[in-house]
């Protein structure tokens, strides 16, 4: 039965099972779980089919339903001759001058749903062949009802998801209209005050610095350093605030390429620190956005020779491993290295290991670099020995096809 709703079952099976068994009265009843009420979906009488959604009515518990429950047809050969308390539908089929009637039970599961039943004018009128016909067309009407039911369930339990997906998108768009918001702040209503205390700073360092004594010269670098490192921290922050809006175009990258690109961007920080890139000649392609992929090996690059260990010159290595659908990047270092209790910790915003008075940053780099690599559906790990050096980690997706 292809029909979606009980009462649309009805109307399919009912104008069918006239022409099977021709008797004067067919009707579909339902129960509630508990079987303490029932309700007509419809009924033809004289070929007049009614689909209606009746109001519920008592169920009379007697000998009839035992038997239905049970899974066993009734047949009454005359109803006016039926003893015990009698169901609502037996004494209305009376007043309708009907006699003979026959209740087929509708299990589902071993549970009784409802009952297809059948009455005639004429006494003793139904016969063990209209028994089981009316039998096997009740066991299909109720396997249909079922089908219908969780159709039902499945439909709202969708749309009850759709909701909300749709609930949570217009969240998430409230969020992210509130942190461009707050970006705007940042940018413009922080920023515009710490400009004014950089400008004027600038000028007195210009104009009267020399005659400041070593105290005074000393507390207005103080503040022309934590000027610069409040303006960075500003930066970092825009950037990490910006990372979750971004659009990630995906694409195949050279690898090697790449890390040139950001080499000759750091040019100026490995010449600060005197530090050493060695990069492996056999660095495959990965999956990526580039911009994304070159804010990641910045920061891990530019921590590889920020902190290193006095009196010893930076070397990192760059190589990887190849998996058979990703690519494992390795920067490592010979610096400070990480104790393991913050091997997780760094990767938080504002995690700092060292001071800012030794080690410039904001706490913020490996957070971005995190983050970056999760919209690229990557991973990063780290492996360190303190006094020795880290081991970054960066699993990338390979290009598709290869």
């Amino acid at each position: 039965m292809g029909a979606s709703s009980p009462e649309a079952i009805a109307r399919a099976v009912l104008t069918r099972l006239e022409r099977l068994i021709p008797c004067e009265w067919l009707s579909i009843v339902l129960y509630n779980r508990e079987l303490t009420e029932e309700r007509a979906i419809a009924w033809q009488q004289a070929s007049e089919l009614q689909i209606h959604v009746g109001d519920s009515q008592p169920v009379v518990p007697n000998d009839v339903l035992e038997r239905l429950k049970a899974g066993l047809s009734v047949v009454t050969p005359d109803l006016a001759t039926q003893h015990g308390p009698k169901a609502q539908l037996a004494e209305d089929l009376e007043t309708q001058h009907m006699h003979s009637a026959m209740a087929n039970p509708m299990l589902v599961q071993g549970r009784l749903i409802g009952v297809l039943a059948l009455a005639s004018t004429k006494v003793n009128f139904f016969t063990l062949e209209h028994q089981q016909i009316a039998e096997e067309i009740a066991d299909q009407i109720a396997i249909a009802l079922h089908q219908a039911e969780l159709y039902d369930q499945i439909a709202r339990h969708n749309f009850e998801l759709e909701q909300r997906v749709r609930d949570r998108t217009a969240e998430l768009e409230h969020v992210n209209r509130e942190l461009e918001m707050f970006s705007y702040s940042v940018s413009h209503d922080l920023r515009a005050p710490l400009r004014a205390v950089q400008g004027f700073a600038e000028i007195i360092a210009r104009r009267h610095r020399s005659s400041l004594n070593e105290e005074g010269q000393r507390y207005f670098d103080y503040i022309v350093d934590a000027g610069g490192q409040m303006n960075q921290l500003i930066t970092d922050l825009l950037d990490y605030s910006r990372l979750g809006r971004q659009h990630v175009r995906f694409g195949t990258i050279p690898l090697r390429k790449l890390l040139l690109e950001v080499i000759e961007m750091l040019q100026p920080q490995i010449t600060k620190y005197g530090a050493q890139i060695d990069l492996a000649e056999a660095l495959p392609d990965v999956r990526g956005d580039k911009t994304l992929l070159m804010q990641i090996f910045a920061n891990l690059l530019e921590n590889g020779m920020i902190y290193q260990r006095p009196g010893v010159s930076p070397v990192v290595r760059v190589d990887c491993t190849i998996e058979p659908e990703a690519v494992v990047v390795r920067v490592a270092d010979n610096g400070l290295g990480i104790d393991q209790e913050f091997h997780e910790k760094i990767f938080n915003v504002f995690q700092r290991l060292h001071s800012a008075e030794h080690y410039p940053g904001t706490g913020i780099g490996l957070a971005i670099v995190r983050r970056s690599v999760e919209l690229l559906n990557g991973s990063i790990w780290l492996e360190s020995t303190v006094g020795v050096g880290s081991q970054f980690y960066v699993r990338l997706p390979r290009p598709t096809g290869l």
